[in-house]
Formats: structure tokens, C-alpha cells, sequence
């Protein structure tokens, strides 16, 4: 891929630093290489650990646009502090056909015979792939939980809020539909589970939560008449 235009971003963290500094370099850098500036994009006093800034945004919107062939930064820093959000700015370049360009360390993305640049590619992909494995892994981690708390219980696990299944209202509507002709003996318990769609065990713990609550105390006769 052969860079004709690139766009500029630069970002300090203090109101009181300037870009200035950032930007000659970068200029003096595009103008080395033969590279017409079509943009250029700052963010003066924003945090980098920020994933909106309206110099970035700016900037990517250009990119969106192909408005140049390469986004050129003075380090890879100034662009993003945290890896999974330099990750979502790196994808998106690559997404669009932009290559990326940091001055501090060397790397060209649209430059295949570098091999710092090659070996920074190879080491992006290697992060990536590592945190869609962490994230894999702590979504099924979580999946677990809340399925082992809901075979406990019965209940939903608040603190992740995510539910799995069937909703927990719609089994105890069908408990409730079925209370009383289960306590009549018309419906056997594998009946009343089969109806609300959860295992035995929870509609024998639901048909109890249903028997003690004070709105159908009485209902049942004892509470062996809702064991399995």
C-alpha cells in the first residue's frame, strides 16, 4: 500500500501543554516522505484513557470518509492509553483501508517490508486475539453462575442481571395457574414442570414458595403434598 495523504492527530493531556510541539515534527516527518497533509485534528487537554474526544472523533470521521490513506500520531499513546480502545481505533483504520502511522516508534502498517512493523502487526493480532479469549472465557464464566444460582434457587442472579431460560414470571405464572388442581391431585408435579417449561425440582420449590406466601396460605394441606 503506497501513502499519499496522511491526517494528523495530536493530544496532550494538560490545558497547559500544546500540540504544537507534536505537530511541527509530524509535518516536518510528512513532508520528508513526499505525504500531503489533508488534515489535521487535536485534542488539548483531554485524558487519553477518554474513548470520545472531538479531535479524535473528528479525525476518524475523516478516515470513515477516506479522506487519506493514513492516520499519522506522534506516538501510539496519543491516540489511546488503554489497549481494548486502541484496538477498536486500530480495527476501524484497518476496517476502512487506512494504514497507521507512529512517528515515536516506527511502525508503518502500509510498510510490509519493515520488520518492526510486521512484528508490531503480529504482536496487535496476538492482543487480540488474547482478549477475545479472556472475554469468551468470563462470558461463559458468568453464564455458569447464573445458571448454578438459578438451579439452586430458582432465583435470578442479581448481581449480573442476565438471565438464561425461561423468564422466572412465566414459570410462576404457570405455578399459579396449576396451585390448585396440583393440591386437588388433577395434575401430577412432572405435569405442572412440563407446563412452565423449568425441571421438577423448580416447580416443587416454586408450588412450596407459592404454598407459604401469605396471598395462598392454606391452599396446600401440608407441605408433603407438594413434594415430588
Amino acid at each position: 500500500m503506497e501513502i499519499k495523504r496522511v491526517g494528523i492527530y495530536c493530544r496532550v493531556s494538560t490545558k497547559d501543554q500544546s500540540v504544537e510541539t507534536q505537530m511541527l515534527e509530524l509535518r516536518r516527518y510528512s513532508g520528508l516522505r513526499g505525504w500531503q497533509i489533508t488534515s489535521e485534528h487535536s485534542d488539548e487537554g483531554w485524558s487519553g484513557t477518554k474513548d470520545v474526544r472531538p479531535g479524535l472523533d473528528a479525525i476518524m470521521q475523516m478516515a470513515r470518509q477516506g479522506e487519506f490513506d493514513a492516520l499519522l500520531v506522534w506516538k501510539q499513546d496519543r491516540l489511546a492509553r488503554s489497549l481494548p480502545h486502541f484496538f477498536q481505533v486500530f480495527n476501524e483504520l484497518k476496517a476502512v483501508g487506512i494504514a497507521f502511522v507512529s512517528y515515536k516508534e516506527g511502525v508503518n502498517t502500509a510498510d510490509e517490508d519493515n520488520p518492526y512493523s510486521r512484528f508490531y502487526m503480529k504482536m496487535m493480532a496476538s492482543f487480540a486475539e488474547l482478549e477475545r479469549e479472556m472475554i469468551l472465557e468470563r462470558t461463559q464464566s458468568g453464564r455458569q453462575r447464573v445458571i448454578d444460582v438459578f438451579e439452586q434457587t430458582g432465583k435470578i442472579d442479581t448481581k449480573s442481571g442476565v438471565w438464561f431460560g425461561r423468564p422466572r414470571l412465566a414459570v410462576d405464572d404457570v405455578i399459579q395457574e396449576y396451585a390448585e388442581r396440583f393440591r386437588n391431585g388433577q395434575v401430577k408435579l412432572a405435569e405442572v414442570a412440563a407446563a412452565a417449561g423449568c425441571s421438577k425440582p423448580t416447580a416443587c420449590r416454586r408450588l412450596k414458595a407459592f404454598h407459604k406466601s401469605p396471598q395462598t396460605m392454606g391452599l396446600f394441606p401440608d407441605e408433603a403434598g407438594v413434594g415430588i
